[in-house]
Parts: structure tokens; sequence; C-alpha cells
């Protein structure tokens, strides 16, 4: 029968068992107080001997007398203390990690306890009763100490410092950033030619997709110039059509016949500068 008085006179460890695993049940209470059991210390004494256990069952011990508690508390009392030293056993040992009576023990693991048989509650006298054993708690010891040690963080690597430059002014020039704009081209440089009777124009780039060719006595490779007269011959590379395309596009210039400019200026999608020969 379940009471709603909290025990007087046991100490924290014992009041913790009768309230959490038997309910603070008031027969249990009763019983422990008229044998002097007030410690878990004084229960581990009295389920030891065969005497203080029947005056825990019965009134004066006496089998055929008043029952004090239920044949099922009775068991489940004389298995606490089995049940603590079980829960030591898989928490650690002793020395380094006892356990918390007040954290540890319910009631849902002692029903899970007392599910177990014997192997399963390692206990090692055949009769489902558990002592401490240091072995297995130190294995349990281990397992504790490997789950409470935080993992090892490695540490980030520190960037490599740039090697020093064999430039002295290395240090002093800005490096380029890749928002910066790209550097203006520069503009090209023109050239002073040697005929005195007209500007000289240095030769345009030349294409496959055609471009406008300027050429001049002035940058001609090879050849003389006879005053203003300057004399070029067609390679065999052009063919007729480019030839028909470069006398409509100037009308002085024939095949094979002279210009009496200084400037030469043929755009032809066809023609390279390297299709004229120069020669006086």
């Amino acid at each position: 029968m379940a009471s709603t008085n909290n025990p007087r006179g046991y100490d924290n460890d014992l009041t913790h068992i009768i309230i959490e695993l038997f309910a603070n049940a008031k027969e249990l209470k009763a019983t422990l107080k008229a044998n002097n059991i007030f410690t878990l210390r004084n229960l581990y004494a009295a389920v030891k001997k065969g005497d203080v256990r029947k005056h825990v069952r019965w009134k004066n011990g006496d089998p055929t007398g008043q029952e004090m508690i239920t044949e099922e508390m009775f068991d489940d009392l004389l298995l606490v203390p089995s049940f603590l030293n079980w829960l030591q056993n898989c928490h650690g040992t002793l020395p380094e990690y006892p356990i918390d009576i007040g954290a540890d023990v319910t009631l849902r693991k002692f029903n899970m306890f007392l599910l177990l048989d014997d192997h399963g509650r390692g206990g090692l006298h055949g009769d489902g009763t558990v002592s401490y054993d240091p072995s297995t708690a130190y294995k349990s010891n281990l397992r504790h100490k490997r789950s409470s040690v935080p993992p090892v963080v490695q540490p980030t690597p520190l960037p490599t410092p740039p090697l020093p430059s064999n430039n002295p002014t290395a240090a002093t020039q800005p490096t380029a950033c890749n928002n910066d704009p790209a550097p203006a081209a520069s503009a090209p440089t023109p050239s002073t030619g040697s005929n005195n009777n007209s500007p000289n124009t240095t030769a345009g780039n030349n294409s496959a997709a055609g471009s406008s060719t300027t050429m001049t006595s002035a940058s001609a490779a090879s050849g003389t110039t006879t005053g203003n007269v300057l004399t070029i011959s067609i390679n065999n590379k052009l063919n007729r059509e480019s030839q028909s395309k470069m006398a409509a596009s100037v009308p002085s210039i024939e095949a094979g016949g002279q210009v009496q400019n200084n400037n030469f200026i043929m755009s032809d999608p066809f023609l390279d500068i390297d299709d004229f020969a120069i020669r006086a």
C-alpha cells in the first residue's frame, strides 16, 4: 500500500529506494523500522542474515504468524543490493565512477534488471544475485572514459608565407586584382616616310576575312622608287577574279601596269601583302 508521507529517519539513499522502487509502501516502512533498518548499509546486512529476513517478512519472524510484507515485495527487496551492484558493474569502478543512487536508480532500470536471467545480469553465483566485480567494472570504466573524452580536433595549418622576390622593387609594386580593369591598348606610332611628295602610311593588318591594305613606297619591304613612280607586278597567285576586282576598285591599276601615285591602296578579301613583288 502506497503512502503519501515521506519516510522519516532513513538516510537519503534508502529513502529514494523506498519511494522510487516500492512506491513509498507503508507496510515496507513499518517492517524496516521494526527491524532497525534505516540505512542502505543496514539493508545490505539484513539481506545476509536469515533471521533478520524472517522478521522482515513475518511478524516476530514466525512464518505461521502475521505477514509484514508480501512475498513479491520481499523478493524484490532482497534483490536491491544485487541491483545496485549490477548498476555499478555497468557504470565503472567504485573509486572512479561510483553510481549516483538518486540519479541512476529508477524503477524502469529495476524492472529491466528483474527481467534478466543470471547470465544476463552477469552473476557468478547461479542464483540471480550479483556481486560487485572489479574486472567487469574496469571494462565499463574504459568505455566510460572513451565516451567522455571529446574528439581531437586537428588544428588548421597556417598558410605558407610567399617566398621573397629577387626583384628589389617587387615589394613596392601593387599586386594585380581580378577586379582591376584591363590595361588600355597603346596607340600605334606613325612612321616617317622617305618620300617628300606625299604623306606616308604604314601597312595595315591583313586578315583572312579581308581588310584594307595600304602600301606606300616608304613601307615597301624592297624595291625602289623613281620620282613618283612605283612599279608593281602581280604574282601568279592572283586569279582573274581578284585582278578584275583590283582594277575595278582603282581604275588606274591594271595587271602588270604602273601606278602614278605614291600610295597604292587595295581592298580585297582574297589579297595579302605577300602576293605582291616590288621591283624598280
